[in-house]
């Protein structure tokens, strides 16, 4: 059976890049294809491209994980897993986990098991989420493109009854802007002008206000907000669900309940398009023009 994957390509200058990559290579004009493969397979699929799983009532979710890293070295992954926008923990060999850390081998691929117990019946969205290099901090303002530390794998799970949850959406106002649509980013300031203002430090002493700004395409498009500080989900927004009153720029608030013990800490921020819509009908038809991206913050490390 085919199994679906996310691949993420990330063409690089092995040496001189200006991208935070830690590879090197005796041939300084040596280029090559680097690529993060994140996969979930199960025989409970709806079709061979795994989005949809379909369970009777009171049984477990037991996918398969698959992981590629193709990388020239050796590299530390976290694994967390979403539930409805929730973390959870899953059983790994046997213990319950929330957090799983695997280090894979230089161009390696691994594959492992999970059991996801407990799922209520009706429609859930299930989202696998993958860390590169988890421990390694900024020491400077540098922009790191969220494709080359995360990664994520979204799937529809139906228990029993295909029944979608019933979510209240803040209404956003959004602000007209000339910032590219594919860019989500932290600045200091509500409806910033230039990509320049994107922050990857932040400094928790000096009690400056932060705004989450990101692009909707779409008029009434429904996003979720997930965050994590490290491997730990907390809540920085009033509203973990949201819906644009129009096409333009979503400049959201942050409360400042980050943490005050003085050490760096790994920010990561999810914006999910379209919650709880499905990505295949009935019949396992690809029902392409969905928005269901994951979409990530830039790396941001706080101290």
């Amino acid at each position: 059976m085919k199994k679906f994957i996310i691949v993420i390509f990330l063409l690089i200058t092995v040496v001189g890049c200006s991208n935070n990559q830690q590879t090197e290579s005796k041939n300084p004009n040596q280029s090559r294809m680097v690529t993060m493969i994140l996969g979930v397979k199960d025989e409970s699929a709806l079709t061979q491209r795994q989005f949809t799983f379909k369970l009777s009532n009171n049984s477990s979710f037991t996918p398969q994980i698959k992981l590629g890293n193709h990388f020239p070295e050796k590299n530390t992954y976290s694994f967390f897993f979403l539930l409805d926008y929730k973390q959870i923990s899953v059983v790994y060999n046997g213990q319950s986990k929330n957090v799983i850390d695997i280090v894979t081998e230089p161009d390696s691929e691994v594959n492992f098991d999970i059991n996801v117990q407990n799922i209520p019946s009706g429609r859930h969205d299930f989202i696998v989420v993958a860390v590169r290099k988890p421990d390694v901090h900024l020491n400077e303002n540098k922009i790191v493109p969220p494709e080359q530390t995360f990664i994520a794998r979204r799937a529809t799970i139906i228990v029993g009854d295909d029944t979608p949850p019933n979510h209240l959406y803040s209404n956003i106002e959004t602000l007209k802007s000339e910032l590219p649509k594919n860019m989500e980013f932290i600045t200091e300031n509500k409806n910033p002008s230039d990509l320049k203002d994107a922050l990857s430090l932040i400094n928790t002493k000096t009690n400056k206000e932060l705004w989450l700004n990101f692009i909707s395409k779409n008029k009434d498009q429904k996003y979720a907000l997930v965050t994590m500080i490290d491997n730990r989900q907390i809540d920085i927004f009033d509203q973990s669900f949201c819906k644009s009153n129009s096409e333009g720029l979503i400049s959201l608030p942050i409360k400042d309940t980050f943490p005050t013990d003085n050490k760096q800490h790994e920010l990561i921020i999810m914006i999910i398009e379209s919650p709880f819509e499905r990505y295949e009908n009935e019949k396992g038809e690809f029902l392409s023009k969905v928005p269901w991206a994951v979409n990530f913050v830039n790396k941001i490390t706080i101290q």
